[in-house]
Protein backbone atom coordinates (compact mmCIF):
# COMPACT_ATOMS: atom_id res chain seq x y z
CA UNK A 1 0.00 0.00 0.00
CA UNK A 2 1.37 3.54 -0.82
CA UNK A 3 1.37 6.05 2.04
CA UNK A 4 0.84 9.65 1.94
CA UNK A 5 4.81 10.75 3.81
CA UNK A 6 3.72 13.19 6.62
CA UNK A 7 6.08 15.90 8.54
CA UNK A 8 4.52 16.91 11.71
CA UNK A 9 5.85 20.90 12.56
CA UNK A 10 5.07 22.58 15.73
CA UNK A 11 6.83 23.64 18.55
CA UNK A 12 4.44 21.92 20.74
CA UNK A 13 5.99 18.64 21.59
CA UNK A 14 2.54 17.74 23.48
CA UNK A 15 0.71 18.70 20.09
CA UNK A 16 2.85 16.72 17.89
CA UNK A 17 2.39 13.97 20.00
CA UNK A 18 -1.12 13.95 19.98
CA UNK A 19 -1.30 14.08 16.77
CA UNK A 20 1.22 11.47 16.00
CA UNK A 21 -0.79 9.18 18.05
CA UNK A 22 -4.59 10.58 16.02
CA UNK A 23 -2.67 9.64 12.84
CA UNK A 24 -1.40 6.34 14.11
CA UNK A 25 -4.18 4.52 13.18
CA UNK A 26 -4.64 6.00 9.80
CA UNK A 27 -2.83 3.95 7.01
CA UNK A 28 -3.00 5.88 4.32
CA UNK A 29 -0.40 8.51 6.27
CA UNK A 30 2.95 7.71 7.37
CA UNK A 31 4.21 10.52 9.93
CA UNK A 32 8.02 10.27 8.79
CA UNK A 33 9.25 13.21 10.61
CA UNK A 34 8.62 15.83 13.08
CA UNK A 35 10.37 19.56 13.32
CA UNK A 36 9.93 22.74 15.76
CA UNK A 37 11.42 25.19 13.51
CA UNK A 38 10.29 26.35 9.78
CA UNK A 39 14.63 25.99 9.31
CA UNK A 40 14.16 22.54 10.47
CA UNK A 41 11.03 21.84 8.36
CA UNK A 42 12.81 22.92 5.47
CA UNK A 43 16.39 20.91 5.87
CA UNK A 44 13.67 17.93 5.91
CA UNK A 45 11.93 18.94 2.80
CA UNK A 46 15.44 19.19 1.36
CA UNK A 47 15.57 15.87 1.34
CA UNK A 48 12.31 13.75 1.85
CA UNK A 49 9.58 13.68 -0.52
CA UNK A 50 6.91 14.61 1.54
CA UNK A 51 3.26 14.54 0.93
CA UNK A 52 1.70 16.21 3.49
CA UNK A 53 2.93 18.74 6.13
CA UNK A 54 1.61 19.12 9.40
CA UNK A 55 2.08 22.63 10.39
CA UNK A 56 1.99 25.15 13.15
CA UNK A 57 1.28 28.91 12.82
CA UNK A 58 3.04 30.19 15.24
CA UNK A 59 6.95 28.85 15.05
CA UNK A 60 9.97 29.71 17.03
CA UNK A 61 12.62 31.89 15.35
CA UNK A 62 11.03 34.48 13.53
CA UNK A 63 9.71 32.27 10.77
CA UNK A 64 5.99 31.28 11.59
CA UNK A 65 4.32 28.23 9.37
CA UNK A 66 2.61 30.88 6.99
CA UNK A 67 5.98 32.49 5.95
CA UNK A 68 7.26 28.80 5.69
CA UNK A 69 3.99 28.19 3.50
CA UNK A 70 4.33 30.91 1.36
CA UNK A 71 7.61 29.90 0.74
CA UNK A 72 6.37 25.99 -0.50
CA UNK A 73 3.29 27.72 -2.21
CA UNK A 74 2.54 25.73 -5.61
CA UNK A 75 4.85 22.77 -4.75
CA UNK A 76 4.33 19.90 -2.67
CA UNK A 77 4.04 19.07 -0.06
CA UNK A 78 0.51 19.66 0.62
CA UNK A 79 -0.47 21.74 3.96
CA UNK A 80 -2.62 21.03 6.76
CA UNK A 81 -2.30 24.15 9.23
CA UNK A 82 -2.66 24.01 12.80
CA UNK A 83 -3.99 27.02 14.36
CA UNK A 84 -5.49 28.60 17.19
CA UNK A 85 -7.74 31.31 15.93
CA UNK A 86 -9.06 31.19 12.53
CA UNK A 87 -7.37 34.75 11.92
CA UNK A 88 -5.02 33.26 8.69
CA UNK A 89 -7.75 31.08 7.56
CA UNK A 90 -9.02 32.40 4.24
CA UNK A 91 -5.10 33.41 3.60
CA UNK A 92 -4.39 29.54 4.00
CA UNK A 93 -6.73 28.48 1.78
CA UNK A 94 -4.98 30.92 -0.84
CA UNK A 95 -2.33 29.52 -0.70
CA UNK A 96 -4.02 26.27 -1.60
CA UNK A 97 -3.95 24.44 2.33
CA UNK A 98 -5.93 21.25 1.88
CA UNK A 99 -7.22 21.74 5.62
CA UNK A 100 -6.77 24.48 8.14
CA UNK A 101 -7.82 23.32 11.79
CA UNK A 102 -9.05 24.75 14.93
CA UNK A 103 -7.06 23.31 18.46
CA UNK A 104 -7.68 21.57 20.35
CA UNK A 105 -8.10 19.60 17.69
CA UNK A 106 -11.18 17.29 18.01
CA UNK A 107 -12.02 13.92 16.50
CA UNK A 108 -14.88 14.50 14.07
CA UNK A 109 -12.93 17.59 12.59
CA UNK A 110 -9.79 15.61 11.97
CA UNK A 111 -11.76 12.41 10.54
CA UNK A 112 -12.98 15.43 7.96
CA UNK A 113 -9.39 16.17 7.71
CA UNK A 114 -8.11 12.18 7.30
CA UNK A 115 -10.78 12.23 3.94
CA UNK A 116 -9.60 15.09 2.08
CA UNK A 117 -5.65 13.58 2.79
CA UNK A 118 -7.14 10.25 1.74
CA UNK A 119 -7.93 12.00 -1.96
CA UNK A 120 -4.15 12.64 -2.18
CA UNK A 121 -3.31 9.52 -1.68
CA UNK A 122 -1.49 7.51 -4.28
CA UNK A 123 -3.98 4.90 -5.95
CA UNK A 124 -2.52 1.46 -5.12
CA UNK A 125 -2.07 -1.03 -8.15
CA UNK A 126 -4.40 -3.62 -8.69
CA UNK A 127 -1.87 -6.44 -8.91
CA UNK A 128 0.99 -6.99 -6.61
CA UNK A 129 4.34 -7.47 -7.98
CA UNK A 130 5.15 -10.77 -8.01
CA UNK A 131 8.24 -11.19 -5.61
CA UNK A 132 11.47 -13.01 -7.52
CA UNK A 133 12.24 -16.34 -6.23
CA UNK A 134 13.99 -16.61 -2.86
CA UNK A 135 13.72 -13.38 -1.63
CA UNK A 136 11.62 -13.24 1.81
CA UNK A 137 8.84 -10.58 2.25
CA UNK A 138 9.84 -7.93 4.15
CA UNK A 139 8.16 -7.30 7.29
CA UNK A 140 5.99 -4.13 7.19
CA UNK A 141 6.05 -2.71 10.85
CA UNK A 142 7.41 0.83 11.14
CA UNK A 143 7.74 2.95 14.11
CA UNK A 144 9.58 6.29 14.62
CA UNK A 145 12.15 6.96 17.19
CA UNK A 146 13.24 9.89 18.55
CA UNK A 147 16.73 10.21 20.20
CA UNK A 148 18.47 13.36 21.67
CA UNK A 149 21.23 14.51 19.74
CA UNK A 150 23.97 16.95 20.67
CA UNK A 151 24.52 19.42 17.96
CA UNK A 152 27.44 17.70 16.19
CA UNK A 153 25.84 14.55 16.50
CA UNK A 154 22.73 16.11 15.36
CA UNK A 155 24.69 17.40 12.29
CA UNK A 156 26.63 13.85 11.47
CA UNK A 157 23.06 12.31 11.57
CA UNK A 158 21.08 14.85 8.72
CA UNK A 159 24.65 14.70 6.71
CA UNK A 160 24.13 10.48 6.35
CA UNK A 161 20.34 11.14 5.64
CA UNK A 162 21.17 13.84 2.75
CA UNK A 163 23.59 11.21 1.72
CA UNK A 164 21.20 8.12 2.38
CA UNK A 165 18.18 10.23 0.21
CA UNK A 166 20.51 11.48 -2.87
CA UNK A 167 19.04 9.94 -6.20
CA UNK A 168 22.59 11.00 -7.39
CA UNK A 169 24.53 8.33 -4.86
CA UNK A 170 25.90 5.40 -6.74
CA UNK A 171 24.76 2.23 -4.21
Amino acid sequence: MSHLKALIVHSDAQLRGHLRELLDPVKEVLVLGEAVTSFEAMGLLAYVPYDVLFLGMELPHGVSGMDLARHLSGRPPAVVFLAESEEHAFEAFELGAVDYLLRPLTATRFARTIERLRALAPIPPTVAPAMPPGRPARATSEETVQIALAEEEEDLLVNALRQAWDPAQVR
